[in-house]
């Protein structure tokens, strides 16, 4: 179980690792002081932010690291298949037109106007349907 996943823990850890350095740092201040009232209450908001900002950029890297990568991959995976189902019909359509028959097998010559019908954009009306 790595520990970014226990949200339940790596939080409170946080607060408490940040409210012991403040703590620590301005021990001295608190035990020379009348009334630490003030002092107390801003290590304990410190060590609050600092815990809530570590959540908010732990969560913002997890999120970047590792739901942007699968969108991308969705989104390429998506782009090929349309990519290939484009292809697919625009072959299709060239064979219809330009296919001859070669041993009772229906075939498509590479012939310069095969290429340049293959090559041509196809009616971007048709590729949105």
């Amino acid at each position: 179980m790595r520990i970014l996943d226990s949200y339940g823990i790596i939080y409170p850890l946080a607060f408490l690792v940040a409210l012991a350095l403040m703590l620590w740092l301005h021990w001295n201040a608190l035990l020379h002081q009348d009334g630490p009232t003030y002092l107390l209450a801003a290590i304990f908001g410190v060590a609050a932010g600092a815990a809530l900002t570590f959540a908010i950029l732990t969560e913002l890297g997890g999120r970047t690291v590792l739901l942007i990568p699968k969108t991308v991959k969705r989104i390429l995976r998506q782009g090929r298949a349309e990519g290939r189902a484009v292809r697919d019909k625009r072959y299709k359509e060239a064979l219809q037109q330009f296919g001859v028959e070669v041993d009772g097998v229906r075939a498509l010559p590479f012939t310069p106007e095969v290429r340049e019908f293959l090559a041509a954009d196809p009616d971007p009306e048709e590729t949105t349907n």
